[in-house]
């Protein structure tokens, strides 16, 4: 009889090299940004493991990141680490959270940078990440614009790639528009907060539901009081 295989679900928090300057670094590998830094080695695999399996220590430390955002573009900077990969976030989805005024004089003034896909889907960054993106400068209408690989910027949706395309580019039921495009109604990823509409990316997992550090003290009560 053949053996089923299980598959191992790699941890969300990981420990990486530290970058110049900087101590060594815990990872979110779903959402693809660093968390926290540590002084040692030994320290970072700790403070892995502890949010590897604390929701509550999870929670504090997103919202402690979240807080030490600063500067003009601080709030839309905690937006691309809420809902985008990487701290890029699709335009269409930027325009949802923020103004677009608002999001072209941040980007006129250096405290954003705007970069697209291969295919032309424009997305905003941080101006460290646009640093160090692998851009190529491709020319449409006589006019050139910095580009890279959409995996650089997002992640495929697969369960959204999953449905009928009868289902994918109906109106959907909440705001009328094409399921596929509305950021709130297609169908919720596997990063993504498991709790109503929340389409937010998930930062730790509850009961065996995805969450992210809003709606986890909603599973948690305890989420509610953090840690000093």
């Amino acid at each position: 009889m053949a053996r089923l295989r299980r598959t191992t679900i790699p941890p969300r928090y990981t420990t990486a090299p530290p970058l110049a300057g900087h101590g060594h670094r815990v990872v979110d590998t779903r959402n693809g940004y660093t968390l926290t830094e540590r002084p040692s080695v030994e320290t970072a695999r700790l403070a892995a493991g502890e949010l590897n399996t604390s929701p509550r220590a999870a929670v504090n430390a997103v919202r402690a990141l979240d807080d030490a955002q600063t500067g003009p573009a601080a709030h839309v900077l905690r937006s691309l680490r809420r809902y985008g990969y990487h701290w890029a976030l699709e335009q269409r989805e930027a325009n949802i959270l923020h103004r677009y005024w608002e999001l072209k004089e941040l980007t006129e003034a250096g405290h954003l940078a705007m970069v697209w896909s291969l295919q032309g889907k424009p997305f905003y960054v941080t101006p460290e990440r646009y640093q160090a993106l692998p851009i190529v400068f491709l020319e449409d209408t006589g006019k050139k614009f910095p580009a890279v690989p959409e995996s650089e910027l997002g992640r495929r949706r697969e369960r959204l790639e999953a449905m009928p395309s009868k289902e994918r580019y109906s109106p959907c039921e909440l705001h009328g528009i094409n399921t596929g495009k509305c950021a709130i109604c297609m169908p919720v990823e596997a990063w993504e907060c498991d709790w109503g509409t929340c389409w937010a990316n998930s930062v730790t997992v509850i009961e065996g539901r995805p969450m992210c550090e809003r709606c986890a003290p909603s599973m948690d009560s305890r989420l509610y009081l953090r840690e000093r």
